[in-house]
């Protein structure tokens, strides 16, 4: 059996066990001492009792209770490690976790947390920030961190530029076509062999040749790539 004593340093409930009333003992929590002296009636002197507040979450304030109504609400889950608490000799509210241990959310066993990937943190090796295992990107730095599916992403990338870049230059021949055949309407009753003779008709044909080799060469690349 133990009798309950107050400790008046920490403010908290100590237990003593019943061979050690009548003694000095230590308070497990602040370490400061106890004497466990006995009144003239045979009892341990108590404290006042002291009333309780809590407030929830979302800011609501109950009390105040006393210890035995706080520990019907704790029992009860009407106090979870959300929960703030104020005895009416503190000033500060504290979180309900801190006066009741057994309120603070259980953690995985280290088998079962080893089996579940989710539960696990790694450290991004270029800012050291702690993510998921299966993160292709940081989300704190931006980092890809598979360098095999950035270069495979750099390479659709440059697929995409050689094909837009081959448009651009068809484009531009063809432009450079057009316009000739609008200085000179008459070539569209004339053989080609005339279009060839005008000023920059070479270079429009030579453009859109390029540019249609570009542009296959981009899709070609792209093709291949494809997963």
């Amino acid at each position: 059996m133990s009798t309950e004593v107050f400790c008046e340093l920490c403010k908290q409930r100590i237990a003593v066990p019943d061979e050690l009333v009548g003694q000095i003992v230590q308070c497990p929590i602040c370490e400061n001492e106890i004497a466990t002296t006995i009144d003239d009636g045979g009892q341990l002197p108590q404290a006042a009792e002291l009333g309780w507040f809590m407030r929830t979450a979302d800011g609501q304030e109950y009390g105040p209770v006393d210890q035995a109504q706080l520990d019907r609400w704790v029992a009860e889950g009407r106090v979870d490690d959300n929960c703030q608490l104020l005895r009416e000799d503190w000033e500060q509210w504290q979180w309900a976790a801190d006066v009741f241990p057994q309120l603070i959310p259980a953690r995985l066993p280290e088998t079962q947390a080893a089996n579940n990937p989710s539960s696990q943190t790694w450290a991004c090796p270029f800012c050291s920030e702690r993510i998921q295992p299966s993160a292709i990107k940081c989300r704190h730095c931006g980092e890809f961190l598979d360098q095999r599916n950035e270069a495979s992403r750099k390479a659709k990338r440059n697929c995409k530029v050689l094909m837009l870049i081959g448009g651009l230059i068809f484009l531009l021949g063809f432009s450079m076509i057009h316009q000739i055949y609008q200085d000179y309407p008459n070539l569209h009753y004339l053989p080609e062999r005339f279009l060839f003779d005008k000023p920059g008709a070479k270079s429009g044909f030579l453009l859109i040749g390029l540019g249609m080799a570009v542009f296959f060469i981009g899709l070609l690349k792209a093709w291949l790539r494809r997963e």
